[in-house]
């Protein structure tokens, strides 16, 4: 994939220009790329626990890459390129977020991977806390797929980090996330590690609510 950090800094600073203005806001958009599996045998808690998803599941939203008429690929981020964002309402993906100037977020979104037998490409995902470039940060996280089900961060497990932010402005965000066990209080035997890359980009700045 080409490397296109640039642009993506580009488009940060129209954000906050606009964030700034009477201008119509426009519809959030989002790209997604998760790893979900197996836990790593040395993460506590996860004695006896497994994944659904064991050996690996990639869930990716982004922009389909078409070769003679088939999707071959996904346009989905990575720590060195954003990939290709989706807007909300289209493309069967959802994202309600906020994205603050000093780096609080929170989000609600989805879609659903081309490149997964249906129904299992679907995603649907919360996220929130605070974004800094500085150090990695203590992230909320919670994940549905039709193969693990409903999973989160719950107490007596390693907690979800922002590991890397790599662009982080009002209304938008680029950064890594990882997950050591996310679980289901009501299913004792299921843990999964989850880890990936987000982008969100046209999010609220939160002065709306100010």
């Amino acid at each position: 994939m080409m490397l296109r950090p640039l642009p993506f800094a580009a488009a940060l600073v129209s954000l906050a220009a606009i964030g700034c203005s009477d201008a119509p806001a426009r519809p959030a958009k989002l790209g997604l790329y998760m790893m979900i599996r197996n836990p790593e045998p040395s993460t506590p808690g996860v004695a006896n626990k497994s994944c659904p998803s064991s050996s690996g599941v990639e869930w990716d939203i982004g922009k389909a890459i078409k070769a003679n008429g088939q999707i071959v690929d996904v346009d989905s981020p990575t720590p060195t390129d954003f990939g290709t964002t989706l807007e909300d309402g289209k493309s069967g993906v959802s994202l309600k977020c906020t994205v603050r100037k000093n780096g609080s977020f929170n989000a609600e979104g989805g879609g659903t991977d081309p490149m997964i037998t249906p129904p299992d490409g679907i995603i649907n995902f919360t996220m929130s806390g605070t974004a800094k470039k500085s150090t990695p940060t203590t992230i909320t996280v919670s994940v549905y797929t039709p193969r693990t089900f409903s999973i989160r961060n719950n107490l007596g497990f390693p907690s979800c980090t922002m590991t890397a932010v790599h662009e982080q402005a009002p209304g938008a965000l680029w950064a890594d996330y990882d997950c050591p066990a996310l679980t289901d209080v009501t299913e004792p035997n299921r843990a999964c590690h989850a880890s990936g890359t987000i982008v969100m980009e046209y999010c609220k700045t939160g002065e709306e609510e100010d």
